[in-house]
């Protein structure tokens, strides 16, 4: 194990229902490092951390956190629920959320949060990235064998799922679009600064959070800057900005929340259920089977919004970027909210409607 993070650093993240998990302000955490810090974590550890640990302590020794994917960020996406989502679109704007307070040095800062959304052709291009290394790792016989299995587990984690557990309406942007409009409304035109705000920890998700925010707004600077690295650096971090063309790129250590097929002591292996279940060979676990879960990682974008003035995006890029998805349990927001994907689409085609008839009677 790597060594331990200082403990003094480790904070309890609160939310609407109390305690939601653990936070490390200003740094991206490894897997081994999130361990570390949960396990030296002075006094009692919450519900979130003990499930965490153990998540950890079923993954830890698997080389499938070794393939060390490089997938560039290109659209960030926020869903929620109908009712907010007709806020947006009546508004015409992204106010700052109040669901988790994530760091102590910034307490209460005003933060709209957006969630990295890697395309299907990326997936597929990390995947086949990926498997090139697990054929390297294994050999080309063991790891031909174990090929399907491996597809279906690589980026089987909500952070790439196209259901969601926050809501059925989803609205997708080019970071370029984001970072143009923020440019504008929130920079004065100057270009925005991108810093490490930390890790957020829940039960199974790892999430490296950055930090988008105004040059002008200087109590930021306690906080280190994403790296700037050439795409070729060894090692390279988990978060960081290219050199050669400036963008985004994420290299998340796991991909998988279950971990049906292993990646140990050079080969590939399967975690079988010892009464061979029905539900175990649907769903990769089971109560007769549970060491199969894992953590995953996330990438979340929380741009500030000084003086809790919101982020404004057209109505019509707004039309444009919406669309339904389902529901990915668990879910986490109110239950009452939560909709089929066909009763979203119903809803946002009768948006459309409703505004394109508006549009025409102006004209």
């Amino acid at each position: 194990m790597a060594a331990a993070q200082p403990v003094d650093t480790v904070g309890e993240l609160s939310g609407l229902n109390g305690s939601a998990g653990n936070f490390v302000d200003g740094k991206f955490l490894s897997v081994e490092e999130v361990y570390n810090c949960l396990r030296n974590k002075p006094g009692d550890i919450n519900e979130a951390g003990r499930r965490m640990i153990g998540y950890i302590e079923n993954t830890i020794p698997d080389e499938f956190l070794q393939l060390g994917v490089t997938i560039p960020i290109t659209n960030l996406q926020h869903v929620t629920i109908q009712n907010s989502m007709s806020q947006i679109m009546e508004s015409e704007c992204f106010c700052a959320g109040n669901y988790v307070n994530f760091t102590r040095r910034h307490h209460n800062i005003s933060l709209s949060c957006w969630s990295v959304q890697v395309p299907p052709d990326k997936v597929e291009e990390a995947r086949r990235e990926a498997f090139q290394v697990v054929q390297g790792m294994v050999g080309p016989r063991n790891a031909r064998e174990y090929e399907g299995k491996f597809n279906r587990q690589f980026a089987n984690s909500p952070a790439f799922n196209s259901a969601s557990r926050y809501g059925n309406f989803k609205f997708s942007l080019p970071l370029s679009d984001l970072l143009s409009e923020y440019k504008e409304q929130h920079c004065q035109g100057a270009k925005p600064e991108f810093r490490v705000l930390g890790t957020a920890m829940y039960k199974q998700e790892i999430a490296h959070i950055v930090l988008v925010h105004s040059p002008m707004a200087t109590e930021f600077r306690d906080l280190p800057s994403v790296p700037i690295v050439g795409r070729h650096a060894n090692p390279l971090p988990f978060v960081f900005r290219s050199q050669e063309d400036g963008k985004f790129y994420w290299r998340p250590e796991s991909t998988a929340d279950i971990f049906k097929m292993r990646i140990f002591e050079n080969r590939c292996r399967m975690r079988e259920c010892p009464m061979s279940c029905p539900y175990y060979e649907e769903r990769g676990t089971c109560f007769h089977c549970r060491d199969t879960y894992s953590i995953w990682n996330h990438l979340i974008l929380a741009f500030h919004l000084p003086g809790n003035e919101p982020l404004w995006i057209p109505r019509e890029k707004l039309l444009e970027s919406l669309s339904a998805c389902d529901i990915l349990e668990p879910y986490l927001r109110e239950e009452g909210t939560k909709l089929t994907r066909q009763e979203a689409e119903e809803i946002i085609r009768n948006l459309q409607y409703i505004l394109v008839s508006v549009s025409s009677a102006l004209l």
